[in-house]
């Protein structure tokens, strides 16, 4: 059971975190939306493909990219809660969200810039599905707390399996001699 200050500071990054997420898709939106309404871009023709399948390669490897960080993240939260089931892990969410974001939201500029150099209208398909990505990321304080019993539970059953392997020498960590 969370204390009282732990509670706060769950609200308070939660918060952050919200504030964040929609700032960073609020600024995406607004350059897109004066891409499209004031310089016009899907009223021109198309002018090239380059920056665009650039815009579309960059999406992708940033939606590959925040899987890895996220996979690195919640490994850090399961090292830091194991043995210690107190352990500040919440940081280590606000990290992950915000590299999700970054990526996201680099990916999503690079897609605004091909639609305003090259007028490809797939760019702005593009932009959206970036954008729905990082709406999704909107961190709920059901979804933060789901995710730090998530990783407390993944430490301690870590923690059981390396007490009941330690004597045969599998420690990963080298925490531990190795028998």
């Amino acid at each position: 059971m969370p204390t009282a200050d732990q509670e706060a500071r769950l609200r308070g990054m939660t918060f952050v975190l919200q504030v964040i997420t929609l700032a960073l898709v609020l600024g995406v939106s607004l350059f897109t939306g004066y891409t499209v309404l004031l310089a016009g871009a899907l009223r021109k023709q198309p002018e090239g493909t380059t920056m665009s399948i650039v815009g579309v390669g960059m999406a992708i490897s940033a939606i590959i990219c925040q899987y890895v960080a996220f996979a690195v993240c919640d490994a850090a939260a399961v090292r830091n809660a194991r043995g210690n089931p107190n352990a500040e892990i919440g940081p280590i969410y606000f990290l992950r969200t915000l590299i999700s974001l970054a990526f996201l939201e680099s990916a999503a500029f690079m897609n605004a810039i091909a639609l305003l150099q090259e007028h490809n209208a797939w760019s702005l398909a593009i932009i959206g599905v970036v954008l729905v990505l990082m709406l999704l990321r909107l961190p709920t304080r059901t979804r933060v707390e789901q995710w730090l019993e998530a990783r407390r539970m993944d430490a301690s059953a870590s923690a059981a399996d390396r007490d009941e392997d330690w004597p045969r020498g599998n420690d990963d960590f080298g925490d531990r001699p190795n028998a």
